[in-house]
């Protein structure tokens, strides 16, 4: 074994192979480790600054050796980066930093020109090689379960990134987990590009083939983003057997990889496709396969998964290995409530893809985090984890690790809570979405990602996955709802005013709700963490304090709703419009498509009762939902008799109306209702 290759670096992401054998891997890494021993770091915290390649694992490995607190961390690569390493930086308080050559002027640069860490002493990989002081036959340390092995910083996904204690219990326990959920063994041949600086990348790539004593075949994630087909390519030149990414990635190969390349791919060997995104998108999955069937990819090598920082990396995933994805097509308007039922015929659906079975060796419940009390079976509740692959905590961080790790249930614990949201059904672990992420609209729960899916969606030229939806309060004190979404090159010649007719049409109808704010930005604009997951908290922060540069923002393109000389019925539709949907937000007139003003139900029951307290008129409810522009509205109610004489200098939005009925149903009784009728009889308009 010793003289088998442990590790590829394909430093062109092609052919260009940087390779190590067992033996060197062992004997780079002791070198490493004699060199830190020799500078008493044992217990202390070591910086690593590498770009992704050999060097890397070495000095994560030479780490271990020495007993030292292996710290992984993007190197000083961009401005995005650094306010990241900063905060690390400060959190961690690292006595050393190792780099190699490559690196070594940015680092360099970094540190003196940051003046509370222009101390650290910064060390040179290649240089403790070219030196060779230090023999490689040093005694490594030899650790207990309970000793910290290193410390891995969340993705900041919500906040500023924390240190999660990961011990070599930790470790070691869940490379058993993820090599039984996938059912690897001597022979799997791994192949991958996620960066090496966060859980994914570095556990489950970089050490699971080491745990198995089997190579692993990687390149630069740059090369990747940049040219997908590398990825594929890379699976196909070295058999690979085990390979994933989270959903941006497929659809990366669905948009770029040509059909004259797909025809040098045999992708056969592919025998575990595993996809960590949170949730995972059954539209990513069944476009990738659609795109790759051709070149030999099997549906059934598909397996979802499910993991976070806290838990060292994999939660759940597997146990199924060639049966494909578990689907749950479910009602969409019961699970905002919590619930979960399989959707009718008639419901609106929501297609959830299952993130694998849980490991026997943990406990996972779903608990209703405001009584912390376990919720009923087909319910909605935050993830809770107990296990032997659990850290725990974060580090120098006491009171965060009690709200986050020490939680009990029924006396038993601690339980880790992940802030995730989701439900077991039959086994299969299905995660709806984010707690700290969902949006409250009238008293609806919405899914952020539910709103970005169906604006990405909408237009050739949205970016997919690299979107942000959230709530904000109006200075009134009201709930709205925006978006900050990317636009994909080249965007010169894009057409807005459609793009923004496109979304708000695509929500109204997908979710019956109204989006308040639309900004489209540059590529590479929305706020991600080091594993891809868009920080919509973040994004939020720079769109409310202005710091967010965009390509269009709507209200450059706002118009009057009416263009032409208005008569007193059309001046009333216009301003009762305006007045429900918060401003005159539409540039063509009374010729706008209807669905574009994204009047939810009641929205439009509200508009009903308008036009009855002032012209004295019952407006059937169901005919407003088949006007298509302001113009045939504005026709249907001149039919209906809502004479501009009759107004009785009542103006759209007076509230001094008359108990009059819609559909046999007063204002009253709306008002008696309980939230189920009430929803019943929006989800009867709406159909």
């Amino acid at each position: 074994m010793g003289d088998e290759i442990a590790y590829c670096f394909l430093l062109d992401g092609v052919s260009d192979e940087d390779c190590l054998t067992f033996s060197q891997l062992d004997s780079n890494a002791k070198m490493i480790a004699s060199y830190l021993s020799a500078h008493q770091m044992k217990g202390e915290r070591v910086l690593l600054l590498f770009s992704p390649g050999i060097d890397y694992i070495c000095a994560f490995l030479g780490c271990l050796y020495a007993g030292a607190i292996a710290v992984p961390a993007f190197p000083p690569s961009g401005r995005r980066i650094l306010p990241r390493l900063c905060a690390i930086v400060q959190d961690c308080q690292p006595t050393m930093g190792l780099t190699n050559a490559d690196m070594r002027t940015k680092v360099d640069r970094f540190f003196s020109d940051t003046d509370s860490l222009s101390d650290l002493q910064i060390v040179s990989t290649d240089e403790i090689e070219r030196r060779g002081e230090f023999p490689a036959d040093c005694m490594e340390f030899q650790p207990s379960k309970e000793d910290i092995a290193f410390l891995q910083y969340t993705s900041g996904s919500t906040s500023e990134p924390k240190g999660v204690i990961i011990s070599h219990r930790n470790l070691l326990e869940n490379e058993r987990m993820i090599a039984e959920a996938f059912s690897h063994e001597r022979s799997t041949r791994v192949v991958g590009w996620l960066p090496p600086y966060h859980d994914m990348g570095l556990i489950g790539n970089i050490l699971q083939p080491l745990y198995l004593g089997c190579p692993y075949y990687f390149m630069s994630p740059a090369k990747v983003i940049q040219d997908p087909f590398k990825w594929l390519s890379a699976i196909s030149r070295y058999k690979g057997t085990t390979s994933g990414a989270p959903n941006f990635a497929y659809d990366l190969c669905v948009r770029k990889i040509t059909d004259a390349q797909k025809k040098g791919l045999d992708l056969s060997s592919w025998r575990v496709a595993f996809n960590g995104s949170e949730p995972i998108r059954a539209s990513s999955i069944d476009s990738f396969t659609a795109a790759f069937r051709g070149c030999g990819f099997d549906e059934k090598a598909w397996l979802p998964c499910y993991g976070l920082a806290e838990a060292t990396l994999l939660v759940s995933g597997g146990k199924r290995k060639g049966r494909g994805i578990v689907r749950r097509i479910c009602d969409a308007h019961a699970l905002e409530k919590g619930r979960v039922f399989d959707a009718s015929e008639t419901c609106r659906r929501t297609v959830l893809v299952g993130n694998g079975e849980v490991s026997a060796s943990q406990e996972v419940e779903i608990v209703d985090a405001s009584d912390k009390a376990r919720v009923e079976t087909g319910t909605v509740g935050e993830i809770w984890i107990k296990g032997p692959n659990i850290s725990s905590g974060y580090w120098k961080n006491d009171d965060l690790t009690k709200t986050t790790f020490l939680n009990r249930l029924d006396g038993a614990g601690p339980f880790l809570r992940t802030g995730d949201l989701g439900f077991i059904d039959n086994g299969e672990l299905y995660v709806t979405g984010r707690s700290t992420d969902l949006i409250i609209i009238r008293g609806r729960n919405i899914y952020p990602q539910d709103i970005e899916c169906l604006v990405q969606d909408s237009h050739e030229k949205v970016s997919r996955d690299s979107g942000a939806a959230f709530s904000f309060a109006r200075k009134t004190g009201e709930t709205a709802l925006a978006i900050v979404q990317e636009v994909s090159f080249p965007f010169r010649q894009v057409n807005f005013g459609e793009m923004f007719g496109n979304a708000r049409k695509a929500v109204r109808e997908g979710l019956e709700i109204y989006i308040d704010e639309i900004v489209w930005v540059k590529p590479g604009s929305v706020p991600k963490t080091t594993s891809g997951k868009v920080q919509r908290a973040k994004c939020r922060e720079l769109f409310l304090s202005g710091k967010l540069e965009f390509l269009a923002r709507e209200a450059d393109w706002h118009s009057p709703l009416m263009t032409e000389e208005l008569d007193g019925l059309s001046k009333w539709v216009e301003e009762a419009l305006i007045l429900l949907v918060d401003g005159d937000r539409f540039s063509d007139g009374s010729r706008v498509d209807l669905f574009r003003l994204g009047l939810d139900s009641i929205q439009i029951i509200e508009f009903a009762h308008k036009v009855e307290a002032s012209f004295g008129v019952r407006v059937p409810v169901e005919r407003l939902f088949e006007m298509d522009t302001v113009s045939k509205l504005i026709e249907y109610l001149d039919e209906l008799g809502c004479d501009p004489k009759r107004l009785k200098d009542k103006d759209p939005g007076n509230n001094d109306q008359e108990d009059l009925s819609i559909d046999g149903i007063s204002e009253a009784d709306v008002g008696r209702m309980d939230e189920k009728r009430v929803d019943e009889l929006l989800k009867a308009i709406s159909s």
